[in-house]
Parts: structure tokens; C-alpha cells; sequence
């Protein structure tokens, strides 16, 4: 299993979704409707991978966590 950093999964797969199994990169795609797709047709379990979304490289992302979701 060779672990993969972020910076390593923009330079090749910004901009897209992915499907990792195993710290591994099982399938990817440029929308997540055709990343189904491919791992259904690879015949891959839905239980075992975890999907993200890839930004492209040099992207900047903000994000704002609201109280009024968070629970005390």
C-alpha cells in the first residue's frame, strides 16, 4: 500500500473525484455520476472505498464552519 500526500493527488488528480481503497486510488473521474460508473463496471464494493473530491493544484479553499450546525 503506498500512501498517497495531497499534494501528490492534486498534481494528478486535480479537479476530479476519486475513489480510494486500501490508501490506494481505486478509480477517478471527472464527475461523480461517471465515478459510479467506473466502479461499477469494475465491479468495485461501494462499502469499502472512500470518495473525495480532488482540488485542482494551487487552489484555495475557505471554508466556514457555522455555529448554528454545531452542537455543544
Amino acid at each position: 500500500m503506498k500512501l498517497l500526500s495531497y499534494i501528490q493527488l492534486q498534481e494528478k488528480y486535480g479537479g476530479k473525484f476519486i475513489a480510494k481503497s486500501n490508501g490506494e486510488v481505486a478509480a477517478f473521474a471527472s464527475t461523480y455520476k461517471s465515478l459510479i460508473v467506473k466502479i461499477t463496471k469494475k465491479h468495485l464494493n461501494r462499502i469499502d472505498l472512500t470518495f473525495a473530491y480532488i482540488h485542482p493544484k494551487g487552489a484555495i479553499c475557505v471554508y466556514r464552519v457555522s455555529s448554528k450546525w454545531c452542537q455543544y
